[in-house]
């Protein structure tokens, strides 16, 4: 099986908006997502977790142009309305048809 190189894009946004996101990520041509809970703290303190909703994280693994897509598309708009992270990095997969 060939290896090929591709980016994981990992956001970390408040479980309230978690569904609405996911539904534009496939919009945009994601073809999965992977969805675990998330808390830490970070420039504006810790989040009150429960209470608040909580964090998300949600992880995909795309080619160069859809990474790019999906930051174009978090920067119009997320970034700047809800508590939310991104950051991509470069991960080597096998199985290409999933990616």
């Amino acid at each position: 099986m060939k290896n090929i190189e591709r980016k994981l894009v990992t956001i970390v946004i408040e479980q309230a908006v978690e569904s609405r996101l996911i539904r534009d990520l496939h919009r945009i041509g994601v073809k999965g997502h992977t969805v675990t809970k998330a808390n830490g703290s970070g420039p504006h303190g810790r989040r009150a977790g429960e209470i608040d909703g909580g964090n998300v994280k949600i992880e995909t693994v795309v080619g160069s142009e859809l990474r790019e897509a999906i930051i174009e598309h978090l920067e119009q708009n997320y970034l700047d309305k809800y508590a939310c992270v991104v950051w991509s990095s470069d991960v080597t997969v096998s199985r290409e048809q999933h990616f």
